[in-house]
């Protein structure tokens, strides 16, 4: 009896050992994320983005193997005699599975397509998630890579290219500048939207331009250096207001302006006075219902392109008062 009662602790005492064997076996790694938990925002997918690009920048990649092997394989600054040097066998195209430097240009390149693939297979996901417009996601759903790509795209070309490269490249911003009388403007661009509505998705384009447009003038550049002159925010204001609205009516919808850090050639040389101006012309667009994109980047200059005349203003400093300002 006694021994049936040991042998039945004992039987107890392993199944016990087993099931908590097998609890901690099905634990996930405190350091790694589940992947129905992965990526599921912007900032993550930009995240694992990151992490692709680091990973082809490895030593087993573009910051080593795969570069530096193929070089080795078209010219002679390894030979050596008997080819006992680190690279010989590659020189000499002797390339086996057990080679360590090409198995991990293999592992690695596997990789980084694995990473790909799992961003492509939950990027539409973190789209569906992070925004309520369900147009905008059944568009993203049903576009092909070649159409996301010219939806990514800005340029300016004559109207008879515009429409072509719309149906050929999928392009659906684009920089207008042309000048014209508002009906001018508006038929001509009412007709690239037709074109646009066209297409496989009727996507529906966006224009963007250089200046702003105003009915009297068309796309003759405003007076800057009469804004900042005037030292009147609530002046610029008021006309950007007008320009905003005179570029709605004609079916532009973004405008690259103000001149956020044009220190000396626009709005002046004081940097206070420039970030009010920039501040009220941007409000004055934003409040018409217009979209405003201030330019130029930081250090592009303002005098700097006028040869030697250079502002004592210009540094870092003071170019970065006006974008803030916006």
């Amino acid at each position: 009896m006694k021994k049936i009662i040991s042998l039945i602790k004992v039987y107890m005492l392993t199944a016990m050992v087993a099931l908590s064997a097998t609890s901690c076996l099905d634990k996930d790694p405190q350091s790694a994320i589940p992947e129905n938990d992965a990526m599921k925002t912007f900032e993550e997918a930009e995240q694992t983005l990151t992490g692709i690009y680091a990973t082809m920048k490895s030593a087993a990649l573009w910051s080593g193997y795969l570069t530096l092997l193929p070089d080795i394989q078209c010219d002679l600054v390894y030979a050596v005699d008997g080819y006992t040097n680190t690279y010989g066998s590659i020189w000499q195209w002797d390339i086996r599975s057990t080679s360590s430097e090409v198995e991990s240009v293999y592992a690695a390149l596997y990789g980084v397509i694995a990473n790909c693939n799992f961003f492509l297979e939950r990027i539409d996901g973190v789209v569906e998630a992070q925004t309520d417009d369900e147009r905008i996601v059944d568009l993203l759903s049903q576009m092909t890579p070649e159409e996301k790509i010219g939806g990514l795209l800005t340029y300016n070309v004559d109207l008879e290219k515009a429409a072509a490269d719309i149906k050929e490249y999928h392009i659906t911003n684009l920089l207008f500048n042309l000048n014209g009388t508002p009906d001018v403007v508006a038929t001509q661009l009412n007709n690239l939207q037709h074109t646009a509505e066209g297409t496989r998705l009727g996507i529906p384009m966006i224009f963007s331009s250089d200046r702003e447009y105003n009915a009297f003038g068309g796309y003759i550049d405003k007076a800057h250096n009469a804004f900042g002159n005037a030292n009147d925010p609530e002046l610029a204001y008021q006309l950007a207001y007008y320009y905003g609205q005179a570029m709605n009516a004609v079916g532009i919808h973004v405008t690259f302006e103000p001149y956020a850090n044009e220190i000396g050639a626009q709005y002046g040389e004081n940097p206070a006075l420039i970030a009010e101006i920039v501040a009220a012309e941007v409000k004055g667009l934003e409040d018409s219902g217009f979209a405003s994109c201030i330019k130029h980047w930081i250090g592009r200059g303002g005098d700097s392109s006028f040869g030697g005349a250079r502002s004592v203003a210009q540094n870092f400093d003071n170019w970065m008062v006006g974008w803030e300002a916006a």
